[in-house]
């Protein structure tokens, strides 16, 4: 360790699009409807959540997903007309602490000949639910929508009958630009929160002919909304590829591989406004607490051996929690399908899951540390390594808010005599500054935004510790 030593890196860092606290969401299974939210709202308000995914239709026992709303589909599932919905429905709602909710929709088409996006009359039929969207939210006071990406595919693979690959992607791209003028002119601060975006550009880019994908024409159709985006709205990358995430490392890892492989698209389409995407985390309740054994058995080759411990999944939901908002710019989810905060008598929760995500939660409002890490073992099974081998700290600064332009200085404080191998300091998840040194002073100079910024230590055992964020707005 070098005391007397600084780092400084004289490039601007970009800030994310908002500041202020990170905003936890509930979604799942048992996503509620007017009805009952007017009815229990107020006993909601007590889960460990900021804000809550609901429904345009109250949940059937017969429907486990939910009845998600279809944006565009040609026609009313049996027993779902659009005709039965009345935004004043939503007024009466009284969210008291639960300030940030969301409307679930799917962007996606189930019709065998997928969305004809070059159709008038089927796109003034996709106008009159955007319009009813617009209602509902300004009727609820809910934030935006909260797109599932899940098959969402369906109806947006390029078709050849409609012309060549080129000349769909770039109607795509005009109807994404109407879709979120026409939201905006219902909410103008809209914020639209796609459960995952990028990762249909993963999809795309691993084809050999990208123009058989079923999702083809999706990243165009959201770069013509970040070109048609208003100021005060936002449009969201969620991230449930992390939904199975056991390490640390990982959060930061799907973070920095969804902003690279978006700028990447952005500059081979010549979208403008790139920066203008924000993203969000996410977690999975069932699957990290050891209620949905099948589908993480089948992708976690130690989950048998661990799913059943009760110390050990609260520890991990905790942990993902944990770095599923400190990953987000403002919003992460928690999914949820076997288990409920609503109805926990036919859902119950499993013990400790209530608690653990109330002390993930208070945490990152604390702006401390988790306490431990979780980190991969090959062909093992992943460990918890406590403590606290870095204390980050913001130096030298006057009480009047950081500026633009302005540079910041961190000080990073050894807490104990653990061996350290090589540190790093992540910037908005995304490693900026590299040394086998443990540097008195680390100088950065900060643009506009969000900026919040951690030092990840790896041990010399292999294991790795994160620190306490720091986390500063600038105007």
């Amino acid at each position: 360790m070098n005391d007397d030593s600084m780092s400084e890196l004289s490039a601007v860092l970009r800030g994310a699009q908002v500041g202020g606290p990170r905003k936890l969401l509930n979604a799942g299974w048992d996503r509620p409807g007017p009805a009952f939210l007017r009815h229990n709202s107020e006993r909601m308000a007590e889960a460990p959540f900021d804000g809550v995914v609901f429904n345009l239709w109250e949940v059937k026992p017969d429907h486990r997903h939910g009845n998600v709303w279809q944006l565009f589909e040609h026609e009313d599932k049996p027993g779902f007309r659009l005709a039965d919905v009345d935004p004043a429905d939503f007024e009466p709602i009284r969210w008291s602490s639960l300030t940030d909710n969301f409307l679930a929709a799917k962007p996606c088409a189930w019709h065998q000949t997928g969305l004809d996006l070059f159709s008038d009359d089927e796109w003034a039929a996709a106008c009159q639910r955007i319009r009813l969207l617009g209602e509902v939210l300004r009727a609820s006071g809910a934030r935006g929508i909260w797109f599932d990406m899940e098959t969402a595919g369906h109806g947006w693979a390029h078709d050849p009958r409609l012309g060549s690959f080129d000349e769909v992607a770039a109607q795509a791209r005009r109807r994404g630009a109407d879709f979120m003028t026409a939201l905006q002119a219902e909410k103008s601060d809209v914020v639209v929160l796609f459960t995952y975006l990028v990762a249909t550009r993963y999809e795309i880019e691993r084809l050999e002919h990208p123009e058989t994908s079923r999702s083809a024409m999706l990243p165009h159709f959201a770069a013509g909304m970040i070109e048609a985006k208003s100021p005060q709205a936002q449009i969201i990358d969620g991230s449930d590829t992390d939904y199975l995430n056991h390490s640390s490392r990982q959060f930061a890892h799907s973070r920095q591989l969804a902003e690279h492989t978006w700028s990447a698209f952005c500059q081979d389409h010549a979208v403008s406004g790139a920066d203008q995407l924000g993203f969000g985390g996410a977690a999975y309740a069932d699957a990290v607490s050891g209620v949905n054994s099948t589908f993480a058995e089948q992708q976690l080759g130690f989950y048998q051996r661990v799913s059943q411990d009760r110390s050990f999944t609260e520890n991990w939901l905790r942990h993902n929690v944990y770095h599923a908002l400190m990953k987000a710019d403002e919003f992460a989810w928690l999914w949820n399908e076997k288990m409920s905060w609503w109805n926990p008598q036919a859902r119950p929760l499993p013990p400790g899951a209530d608690r653990a995500v109330k002390q993930a939660r208070a945490l990152v409002n604390a702006e401390a540390s988790l306490g431990y890490d979780m980190c991969r073992r090959p062909g093992g099974v992943p460990a918890f390594v406590a403590g606290d081998d870095i204390r980050l700290e913001l130096v030298d600064r006057s009480p009047s808010p950081v500026g633009t332009g302005e540079t910041i200085t961190l000080r990073a404080v050894p807490s104990g005599t653990v061996d350290i191998d090589q540190l790093v300091v992540q910037h908005n998840s995304s490693v900026v500054l590299q040394t086998e040194l443990l540097t008195a002073r680390m100088v950065f100079r900060v643009g506009p935004g969000a900026h919040t910024f951690q030092m990840v230590s790896t041990r010399v055992d292999g294991t790795h510790q994160t620190s306490n964020p720091v986390i500063i707005t600038t105007p």
